[in-house]
């Protein structure tokens, strides 16, 4: 277990008792398109499946612009972990859905139209159980000037490029469960408080929609609850992990016991404990 980095809380003891927008700047070739382009479905599409079934999908992308629009699609995993996100192949980590659905690569979406652009996914039969995904990226297709009016002139600049990141999900089966796991875990101060860091793991096969964190202050002689901080965690799907902080505020200058909690969907929970000990003398 990390040390607290200040010295005047350190940690004497311890043991261990389930997408948004990106934008990005790019050299683009026409006129912007990218912001009459837009997800209306969401971006997650969730689906409770046995194996063996085959399910039918649709993700809606709408185009509020004058024009046509050819929107590009394709198929990504989305790695999350405690050091950052990332978007990786298709197909690259072990739960990845990808390579069972059918999805088409280009879509046209006429001016002001709203278009339903179905997708398949193909549950294996045998040997699944848990949670799988895979990223939709919904982006505008970069079009050549002369599509654009007509023009043969072509500009170059940069300008920031909207992509739409849909999850789709497969929840498959019961027998898997998510397990969270905690650790990396120190203080340290910000300001005249103290802050508790940590990184929240889910070892498990299925995701964990709405983990919660708590971490509770106590007295170690008598067991009484001193201070209570609580705190939502984004969705963590199996084999991912992020980091979280909880500000514990400003504590008693005497020793005490903190205790960290975290909680899945079922209310299954993983703790740390850990004795604080007083600010030495000055």
């Amino acid at each position: 277990m990390n040390r607290a980095r200040e010295r005047r809380w350190p940690v004497t003891a311890g043991h261990r008792a389930p997408f948004v927008v990106g934008v990005v700047a790019c050299a683009v070739l026409a006129p912007a398109a990218w912001a009459q382009i837009d997800v209306p479905s969401g971006l997650a599409d969730v689906h409770r499946a046995a194996p063996g079934d085959v399910i039918e999908g649709t993700v809606r992308v709408s185009n509020d612009g004058a024009r046509p629009r050819t929107v590009a699609l394709s198929l990504w995993d989305h790695r999350v972990r405690p050091d950052g996100d990332g978007w990786v192949a298709a197909g690259s980590l072990p739960r990845s859905a990808a390579p069972w659905i059918d999805v088409p690569s280009v879509v046209r979406v006429g001016p002001g139209e709203t278009r339903e652009v179905a997708y398949r996914l193909r549950v294996p039969p045998h040997g699944v159980d848990g949670t799988y995904w895979a990223t939709l990226m919904v982006r505008p297709h970069t079009e050549g000037g002369a599509a654009n009016g007509g023009s043969a002139r072509t500009e170059v600049g940069l300008r920031p490029v909207r992509r739409f990141a849909v999850e789709l999900v497969a929840d498959v089966g019961g027998a898997e469960r998510s397990h969270l796991a905690i650790d990396d875990v120190g203080l340290e101060r910000d300001g005249d408080a103290l802050a508790l860091h940590l990184a929240l793991h889910n070892e498990g096969g299925r995701w964990v929609r709405r983990p919660s964190l708590e971490a509770r202050v106590l007295d170690p002689e008598t067991g009484e609850r001193v201070h209570t901080v609580r705190t939502g965690v984004r969705t963590l799907y199996p084999g991912a992990g992020t980091r979280a902080r909880l500000e514990l505020g400003d504590l008693p200058s005497r020793r005490l016991r903190l205790l960290v909690l975290a909680r899945d969907d079922a209310g299954d929970v993983a703790a740390v404990r850990f004795d604080l000990d007083p600010p030495p003398d000055p």
